[in-house]
């Protein structure tokens, strides 16, 4: 099943370990709207990295159809949707391939998948796209076609997405018997680059995706991504470090990490930006800040000390740390290809819910060393008010994927 296809209008739906997600964006002359927004938690167990439980799927689709009648603002009405792919078992990368006519290149193509990736060409499905620089017009494009049939050994790079057949037949189903109609499949980090990115970019950046089940990794430089890479360090894993550290329940460790998250990071001299969350408070008082929950009666709220905290966080943020910059390294020696621009990082832009983190970007940039920043969707979109004045939705982190499937689906948009 192809990825990438035309033009239709339809809606974003966002299906992951914990969580599903829908959105509609309409165009309102040249602007885009975020029409409608929509989530429903999904218990552990009905999805696990990425492959839907068979002895779940029932419960899923009730959740699935209960969230599309669910969401804030208007209702959505087709049936089309743009579905995401989870980015743990999906791959993209930049190859090159001899200079040739477009109708030839698939067989190429084809050919050159195992090699570039781990897995075998019979089990999955691919796409792919001619990357194109920034001032290239179809007479441009034409020339430069002329010319790789005369010189077979012009190279030109080619974006390709590989994502195991297993993945996409599930996914199809279950949407289907959901009511869903799904037009077109994107991985994760496809839908997140174009929700980000505004337009072309002269110097590569990261996108740090971290979730409550992962984090993923994008290197995206011009107008395309690089490579992807999916990192085994969640939400999730900062509560249960939390939990076990202090001695706590897993409902508690949570309510720890948001409200007092690394604001330890100040002992250690380093100051907490201070980020525009409308719902979310730095902590005020670093030593004792208060946790409701979990007391006896006639006792005090406990106070937690946020350098207990830290020290629980420090060991898994210093991993992820690492495991980026190893990433970075691999990017020092990746090859000049012509329409990308490269060089340095020029920055690490993090979303997803557990970007919230009280001092996480703070963290990641002393850590590598390179600039941090949160993302902020509604610089590319606006909100529809019955959205935005709703207290559940807070700062879109966590809302990257779907409004990227949704633009999409407005705009038939391909990045």
């Amino acid at each position: 099943m192809p990825l990438f296809l035309p033009k239709t209008e339809a809606f974003g739906i966002d299906l992951s370990d914990r969580s599903v997600k829908m959105g509609q964006v309409k165009k309102k002359g040249s602007k885009l709207v975020l029409k409608s927004l929509g989530e429903k938690e999904i218990p552990a167990g009905f999805i696990n990295d990425g492959i839907i439980n068979k002895d779940k799927e029932q419960e899923l689709i009730k959740i699935i159809q209960e969230c599309k009648n669910s969401v804030l603002g208007a209702k959505i009405k087709t049936k089309k949707a743009i579905c995401s792919l989870p980015e743990e078992n999906s791959f993209i990368k930049v190859i090159n391939i001899p200079g040739m006519k477009e109708e030839e290149m698939e067989n190429v193509i084809k050919w050159q998948i195992e090699s570039n990736f781990p897995v075998k060409m019979q089990n999955v499905y691919f796409d792919w796209q001619i990357i194109e620089g920034k001032e290239k017009s179809q007479k441009k494009q034409k020339k430069i076609q002329e010319k790789n049939k005369e010189n077979q050994e012009e190279t030109h790079p080619i974006c390709v997405s590989v994502v195991p057949k297993e993945v996409i037949n599930s996914y199809f189903s279950i949407f289907k018997n959901s009511g869903i109609e799904p037009i077109v499949f994107e991985i994760e980090s496809m839908a997140t680059v174009r929700s980000l990115i505004k337009s072309y970019i002269e110097r590569p950046v990261i996108i740090l995706d971290i979730g409550k089940c992962g984090a993923g990794l994008t290197f995206f430089s011009g107008e395309t991504i690089l490579f992807t890479s999916h990192i085994d360090i969640s939400g999730q894993k900062f509560v249960e470090v939390i939990s076990k550290s202090l001695g706590v329940s897993l409902d508690r460790a949570e309510k720890i990490k948001r409200k007092v998250g690394l604001a330890g990071l100040q002992k250690q001299g380093i100051k907490l930006s201070k980020i525009n969350f409308p719902l979310t408070n730095l902590v005020a008082d670093v030593k004792t800040p208060k946790i409701e929950g979990e007391k006896k009666i006639g006792e005090k709220e406990d106070e937690v000390d946020a350098e207990k905290v830290f020290n629980a966080l420090v060991p898994i943020l210093t991993d992820l740390s690492e495991q980026i910059k190893q990433y970075i390294d691999y990017f020092k020696d990746f090859k000049e290809t012509k329409e990308i621009p490269v060089g340095s990082i020029e920055k690490i832009i993090v979303c997803g819910g557990e970007s919230r983190l009280i001092g996480f970007t703070d963290f990641i940039h002393a850590s590598l060393n390179v600039s941090t920043e949160i993302a902020n969707i509604p610089e590319k979109i606006s909100i529809s008010k019955n959205i935005t004045k709703n207290p559940s939705v807070r700062d879109f982190l966590s809302y990257t994927t779907v409004v990227g499937l949704a633009i999409r689906g407005a705009t038939a948009e391909i990045i």
